[in-house]
This record gives C-alpha cells, sequence and structure tokens, in this order.
C-alpha cells in the first residue's frame, strides 16, 4: 500500500510540475516572446504596438525609454499607478478604445515628457484632479467619447502647452467659467 501511495505521489508532483510549466506566463510586450510590435527608431528609443492583442493589462518589459506607446483597442479597464514611472522618455501614448472606468491621480506621473495622450472611446466619468499635474508638455489630449459628466477648474491648470483638447460626445453640460485660464496656446476645443 505504502509503494502505491508513494507512486501516485510522485505521478501527482510530476504533473503538478509540468502543469507549472505550462502555465501562461506574464504577457510580455518586448523581447523574443513579446506580443507587442516593437520598434527601435535610433537614439535609443523604442516605438511600441500593443493595440488589437486583447490585453487586460499593459504587458511588462515595455523598454524604459519608448517614445511612443500603442495599447488602443484592448481590454484594459485600468491602469495601475505605477505603470509608466519608468517610461520617463515617453512622448505619445494612446489608450483609446478600452474599457477604462477610472484612472487615478498618479496615473500619468511618471511621464514628464508626454506631448500626445489619447484616451478616447472609453467609460471614463471623472477625470481626477492632479491627473495632469507632472505632464507639463502635453500639447494634445483626447477625452472624447467617454461618460465625462464633470470637469474640475483645475484639472488643465499645469498643461500651459496645450494647443488640442476634445472632450466631444461625453456628458458634460458646462464647463468651469476658468478652466482654460492657463492655456494660452489652446487653439482647437
Amino acid at each position: 500500500m505504502s509503494s502505491l501511495l508513494s507512486t501516485c505521489l510522485i505521478v501527482l508532483i510530476a504533473f503538478t510540475v509540468l502543469l507549472g510549466e505550462a502555465s501562461e506566463p506574464a504577457k510580455s510586450g518586448c523581447g523574443q516572446k513579446g506580443i507587442c510590435e516593437c520598434f527601435d527608431v535610433g537614439t535609443a528609443s523604442y516605438e511600441v504596438n500593443c493595440s488589437r492583442r486583447n490585453l487586460d493589462a499593459c504587458p511588462e518589459n515595455i523598454p524604459s525609454n519608448v517614445t511612443k506607446l500603442i495599447l488602443s483597442h484592448n481590454l484594459l479597464q485600468v491602469i495601475s499607478s505605477n505603470i509608466f514611472n519608468s517610461m520617463t522618455s515617453l512622448k505619445y501614448l494612446d489608450i483609446s478604445h478600452n474599457f477604462l472606468k477610472d484612472l487615478s491621480q498618479d496615473s500619468f506621473w511618471g511621464t514628464k515628457d508626454l506631448v500626445k495622450l489619447f484616451l478616447s472611446y472609453n467609460y471614463l466619468g471623472n477625470l481626477p484632479n492632479g491627473l495632469f499635474e507632472n505632464t507639463w508638455y502635453l500639447e494634445t489630449v483626447n477625452v472624447g467619447h467617454n461618460l465625462l459628466y464633470h470637469i474640475s477648474s483645475d484639472l488643465l491648470m499645469n498643461l500651459t502647452k496645450l494647443q488640442t483638447l476634445d472632450m466631444s460626445n461625453n456628458f458634460l453640460k458646462d464647463l468651469p467659467y476658468d478652466i482654460f485660464k492657463q492655456n494660452r496656446w489652446l487653439r482647437k476645443v
């Protein structure tokens, strides 16, 4: 009986080890087994296209020197507060056509050089104060086709280089009278 039990235990352990090796690892963005298209665009920078990959989370191993990151047309519901912190060279970020409902105040804090941000076609109901606090170089922000019902007067305060803002097709009834007071370069709303 004990040899049968020992044999069963060995088979069970071997089966568990095999299943563990066959389980799907965390999705990697770039690299040999990466699910994204990663392009070395010279000058030690990358453009990464992760669109239409059925991603429910931002993949790992995105190069920290990425300048353009496309995560559009996926299944993203949440943007972790520290996911972009190491991407300090990021200039273009497209997270449109996902299922985002909320963003945290520090969602984009690591992206101080960000110039273009696309958040359209999501389910965002509110944009928290401080969302753009450390993104001083933003020139284009697209939050069109969401469920936005309120924008605070301080939301765009630090966006002194903002030129284009798309808030179309939301549920905004009115805007604070002083929302654009710091946006002297704003040309298209």
